[in-house]
Formats: structure tokens, sequence, C-alpha cells
């Protein structure tokens, strides 16, 4: 019997080392855990086999070692099926471990691989760079060298037309905007709940003329505010804008036109000084109360011997650009139904260089008294009222700072 087991064991242990050895070899791990099943198995059959020298005798004897025998048997028998399933169980996770380690194996050597292109590519984007870089610095400097030969010759001419077709386009913008606009026609003369922006109501007297006695579309409504100052307040167009006109707004103060952008986007600002023609730069004076700034250094003067509350903020150097010129570049096919002037100083001035032939506004409105700290009652430039009849225009209001003057042929 003990032959048998003996046996048996050794062929269990050469099945078992040859099947390891061809599925994991040089794997430690792996073969411990063979041979410990191995004896395992064969200490625990061992166990239950019957001494041959057993020293029972008779009957008794013959009993215990056929129970042992038919004990052995049935134990070798379960332990061998025990031992086939594990084994299976065994090889094919060994060989599923196999390929888990072939393909971890697999995957280093692709990340190294990647690793590598990444590395070449990088690389290479860093060469183009530094090629892109060097190639644009020599486009700046050769685009330098152009653009010091061009501003030599007519490029100044080329920006000037370039700005007014820009100016022409939004015009036309504008007017497809309003075109596109609701706006509610108020034909009562009176502004229908909406306050009065002006300094003394002059919008309410434009209102009652325009809407009430002409019946004018507020869409078709054209102005041209000199010296608006402030978008809003003591503004003589701002209603209409409201309404749904627009225009050109001017201003040589910075932060006032900068307003106006940001709050009248139908409008054109223009941060310039209107003057009788082109000129170059001139000193503006911006005083602390913005609304009396002017390009006249005689008005600062006067202004702050009547008020010495009257000081200078800052100066300026604005450009002058000639009223006709504007007229040209922004009214190209009519005239604005509203002038509003007030350039502190340079109404006269400007008036008395405008082309009134050409073009004549329906209404305008200039201030036509001298700065005083209190009301003035009674008084008028007679400068301005001269200009105004010389070229037919008629007084139709005055709101004791600005006179509103009427084109005849309107009331025709």
């Amino acid at each position: 019997m003990t032959n048998k087991r003996t046996l048996y064991a050794k062929k269990l242990q050469t099945y078992y080392m040859a099947e390891q050895e061809d599925r994991e070899r040089g794997n430690q791990l792996s073969r411990k855990l063979w041979l410990k099943q191995l004896h395992v198995t064969e200490h625990f059959t061992r166990d239950f086999v019957a001494d041959v020298h057993t020293n029972r005798r008779g009957v008794a004897g013959k009993l215990v070692l056929f129970i042992k025998r038919i004990f052995r048997k049935g134990t070798f028998y379960i332990f061998k099926q025990f031992s086939e399933r594990i084994y299976d169980f065994q090889s094919r996770s060994m060989e599923l471990s196999g390929d888990i380690i072939q393909a971890l194996l697999n995957l280093e050597e692709q990340q190294r691989s990647f690793e590598k292109d990444l590395k070449a590519l990088i690389e290479r984007q860093t060469t183009l760079i530094s090629k892109f870089e060097e190639r644009q610095n020599q486009l700046e400097i050769e685009q330098s060298r152009l653009s010091e030969k061009l501003w030599g010759g007519g490029i100044m001419e080329l920006k000037t037309r370039l700005d007014e077709y820009s100016d022409q386009m939004r015009m036309q913008q504008a007017a497809l905007l309003l075109r596109n606009t609701e706006y509610h026609l108020m034909f009562t003369g009176r502004n229908n709940g909406m306050p009065s922006y002006s300094q003394c109501g002059e919008d309410g007297v434009l209102n009652y003329l325009l809407f009430t006695i002409f019946r004018t579309n507020p869409k078709e409504i054209r102005y041209l505010d000199i010296g608006c100052n402030n978008y809003k307040d003591d503004n003589n167009t701002y209603f209409f804008y409201l309404c749904g006109a627009s225009g050109v707004v001017i201003d040589a103060n910075p932060r006032c036109i900068e307003a106006v952008k940001n709050n009248r986007s139908r409008d054109i600002a223009l941060n310039i000084g209107v003057g009788p023609e082109d000129s170059e730069n001139a000193t503006f004076y911006i005083m602390e109360n913005y609304g009396l700034s002017t390009f006249s250094e005689e008005s600062v003067k006067d202004m702050i011997e009547k008020n010495k509350e009257n000081q200078v903020a800052r100066e300026i150097e604005i450009p002058i650009v000639g009223i006709n010129t504007i007229l040209n570049r922004y009214f190209t096919d009519r005239a604005p139904e509203i002038l509003s002037i007030d350039a502190e100083g340079m109404d006269a001035a400007i008036l008395q260089a405008m082309d009134f032939e050409t073009y004549r506004p329906k209404l305008v409105i200039v201030e036509t008294i001298d700065y005083a700290p209190w009301v003035v009652v009674g008084q008028k430039r007679e400068d301005i009222l001269k200009i105004m009849a010389n070229h037919g225009y008629k007084e139709f209001a005055f709101t004791g700072v600005n006179s509103i003057f009427i084109d005849p042929v309107m009331l025709q």
C-alpha cells in the first residue's frame, strides 16, 4: 500500500511540475503555490492510509482496516476531483495572469514610444514657434519701413477718405435701424409726460414746431449738435434721440464724447472743435463747470473776472474742423433739421462762415447772451441776430439764454 501511495505522489508531483514549467518558467511564487497544494493533498491522504503493521488483530483489526481503506478510497476520490478542479482553475488563472503581464509589457512599450513621439513633436513645435516669431519680427520691421514710406505720400488723404466712408456707413446703418424701429409720434405739441432735457425748455419749443406744426416723422429728423456738453442734461437733442432721431454730436471735451458714445449708439460722436475753417490743434480750456469750456482765452478771462469760482480744470490740444467741412462730410444728402450751437465765444464766427446757401437747417438754436453769473434780461447779442437775419432766418422764440431761429420757407 505504501508503494502505491508513493508511486501516486511521485506521478502527481511530476505532473504538477511539468505543467508548471511549461506555463510559468521562472515564476517562484507560482512554484511555491503549486508545491504547497501538492504537499497538502499528499499529507492529507497519507494521514488516512492504514498502516501495514497494524496492531489490530482478529475481526476487530480487519474491520478497522476495512473502514480505513473505505475512508481512504473515498477521500482519495473526493480530493482527486477537488485537486483537478483547483489545478484547472489555477492553470487558467496563470494563463490569464500571463496575458495580463504581456499586455502590461506591451502597454509600457507603447507608452515609451508615445513619450518619444511626444518629445519629438514638442521639439518640432518649439522650432516652428521660434521660426514664426522670427518671421513675425521681420514682418513688423518690413511693415514699419513700408509705413514710413507710405506716410510720406498720400496715405493721410486715404485715411481721411476711409474715415469719411466709415462715418457714412454708420449713418446708413442708423437710418436702416430707424426704418425697422417703431416710435410713438407726438403731435400734441407737448412732451406727453417726457421731461425736457434742454437748459431752458428749448426742446419743448422744437417739439411743438416739428411735431405739431410740421408733423415731422421723428425717424426722419437729423441734427447737428455742436458743443453738446452732457449727452443728456442741458442737451437740446437728447429728447429727439429718444423719439427716434439721430445725427452728429460734437464736443471738444473727451469725457463728454465718451458719455455720448456709451449712451447714444445711433449718433456719430466726434471729439473735435468746430471753427470757421479747418486748422491745426488749438488749446481747449476745460472748466470745472464743463458747460463753460471753450477755445477762447478771452472768454475764459471774462468768465473768471465775472465769477472767481470759475476755474480752468485742465488744458488739452484738440484739432479744429471747419463747419462746412463737417456739413460736406456728414450731411451730403440734405441739411440737418436742427442745428444747435453752444461754442462759448465762437458761435458768431461759426455762423458767419457757414454756407447757408447749400445747407439750410430748418431750426437753429444758438446762445445769444454773454456769460453772466446772474439772470440776463433784455440783452441779446446783436451780431448773432444780424447774421441770422442776413441769411433770412426769423427768431421764433427766446428762452432767456438761447434764441430759436426758423427758416421762413417752412412756414410757407
